[in-house]
């Protein structure tokens, strides 16, 4: 048996795609999950969840938006018999359609809210910014597990939620559940900025009016994708940005001794199963 500090993070919800100058929302955060003073003994599945994918953009059915809403995050587990610890994974963004009314997904952070549709729910974390109440050019950021998914507004897409910091240090990168931008089309704007790994907008940054931008990946674990922006003026579909992938740690005892490794499992893995216990120094995937 060791005793083990655990932190899981869930996968980040995608960016939402859009068509024919609309704003498209931002992912929200997967959740982030910590635990102290576990034992663990024996063998456990342990599963690390992927980051959604940002919507497609290739929806043409205005009442039918499933390809242009990002994907769900998928939630990250370690499991013995009736022993479950999980983190869920972050909703996707909504996208924007011409002539349609798109919701967010929920999920553990909830997905940004395009101008006339609901944003997605954070069961977890924290809800989405609004789009603008004029504007169907303007939207919301994705949730995050820090903070609330910022509003879009006439200075562009809102930003994506706060993300936290990870209680086992892990160096470069320690930062986990950040939500993704919104999008935003207008003369001269571009999206909304991803928070702590969260994917941006499209456009921010670097917006050239008249051009289409994909939102960009996440680039930290549990991270929301950004939502994809049309520029003022230009045409064509864009996908959002894909959400990030969730991570597991164990850190343990060995050696009846007071140090301590990291057991870190990342990268959009399936299903694995290990044998936890005292002898082991250090495991990899």
């Amino acid at each position: 048996m060791c005793s083990s500090d655990l932190v899981i993070g869930g996968g980040g919800g995608g960016g939402g795609a859009q068509q024919n100058s609309r704003g498209a929302g931002g992912g929200g955060a997967g959740e982030y999950l910590y635990q102290s003073g576990l034992i663990f003994n024996g063998t456990y599945n342990i599963l690390v969840g992927k980051g959604g994918l940002g919507g497609t953009g290739n929806e043409t059915n205005t009442s039918a938006v499933d390809e242009n809403n990002g994907d769900n995050g998928s939630t990250s587990s370690i499991a013995q018999s009736t022993t479950v610890y999980d983190a869920f994974g972050g909703g996707g963004g909504a996208g924007g359609v011409s002539g349609g009314i798109t919701t967010a997904n929920g999920g553990a952070c909830g997905g940004g809210r395009v101008t006339q549709g609901d944003g997605g729910t954070g069961s977890i974390g924290y809800n989405v910014g609004n789009g603008s109440s004029t504007s169907y050019w303007v939207a919301g950021g994705g949730g995050g597990m820090g903070s609330v998914g910022g509003n879009g507004s006439s200075s562009g897409g809102g930003n994506g939620g706060n993300g936290v910091a990870m209680d086992i240090d892990i160096g470069t990168g320690n930062v986990c559940g950040g939500g993704g931008g919104g999008g935003y089309t207008d003369i001269g704007i571009g999206g909304g900025n991803g928070i702590d790994g969260g994917g941006d907008g499209g456009g921010y940054g670097g917006f050239t009016n008249g051009t289409a931008y994909n939102g960009v990946d996440a680039d930290n674990y549990g991270g929301g994708g950004g939502g994809a922006t049309i520029g003022n003026g230009s045409s064509g579909n864009k996908s959002g940005g894909n959400g990030g992938s969730g991570i597991v740690i164990i850190r343990y005892k060995y050696n009846t001794t007071t140090s301590y490794d990291n057991l870190n499992i990342t990268g959009n893995l399936d299903r694995k199963s290990t044998r936890l216990n005292s002898s082991h120094q250090i495991i990899s995937y």
